[in-house]
């Protein structure tokens, strides 16, 4: 059976659809309580952030390591951040992500600042606050879609169509090297191939990244 390609929130919509439900700018929101949002508003204050400054949060982090982007790229871009748009830099690390943070922070001179053990509702209280969110392909970052904050999604296995973030103050970083195996999400044995990260993802370059989240924060009014 082949897999629809279409997005998988539309997918959902169908159902209302179908009901006579009018979809039209639907999007998934996650709604925070005026409390969550000044709670982490305090935690930024804390570690010494200016909640109403350039903030941007990464997440370096994801489920299966063959379609994670990899620290060295994160620890470029957080530098990148910091040097060009003046930014401060949140990392958000996940249960199990320790090492893979610490790198991405021994790695950039940027300063990172990192977040890790909080509950989910701060997680995306934090994010909320940030100007920018980049991260892989992975659950925070529909988080962060979904909080309403401008989110870039590096791709590069899976299928973007189907599993992207989802609504316009979105968008892609894709990889310049294509595989005949793409897109690959092997049902029950994620990366399968054995190559343990996807060749395509080392076509994506800090830059790659860099330039599409400019234009992202451009296009969203948010950088002159």
């Amino acid at each position: 059976i082949r897999r629809s390609r279409r997005h998988a929130v539309e997918r959902y919509l169908d159902v209302l659809r179908e009901r006579g439900i009018d979809v039209r700018g639907a999007e998934p929101r996650d709604v925070l309580r005026d409390e969550e949002i000044k709670s982490a508003r305090t935690l930024l204050r804390e570690r010494g952030v200016d909640p109403e400054g350039m903030i941007v949060g990464i997440h370096p982090g994801g489920g299966w390591p063959y379609k994670l982007w990899g620290a060295e790229g994160f620890a470029r871009l957080a530098e990148m951040f910091a040097a060009e748009l003046g930014a401060r830099v949140l990392l958000f690390c996940g249960p199990g992500e320790e090492e893979l943070a610490e790198r991405v922070e021994s790695l950039s001179s940027a300063g990172v600042i990192r977040f890790e053990g909080l509950p989910l509702r701060t997680v995306a209280a934090l994010i909320s606050l940030c100007s920018l969110y980049v991260g892989n392909d992975t659950g925070t970052t529909h988080l962060a879609a979904a909080v309403g904050t401008p989110t870039v999604a590096i791709f590069g296995p899976t299928d973007h169509i189907r599993s992207g973030p989802y609504g316009e103050h979105t968008a892609l970083v894709l990889p310049r090297l294509r595989l005949k195996c793409m897109p690959c999400h092997p049902w029950g044995k994620p990366g399968g191939c054995g190559e343990g990260v996807c060749p395509a993802l080392k076509s994506i370059t800090s830059r790659d990244v860099f330039g599409v989240c400019t234009g992202l924060l451009r296009r969203m009014q948010k950088l002159a």
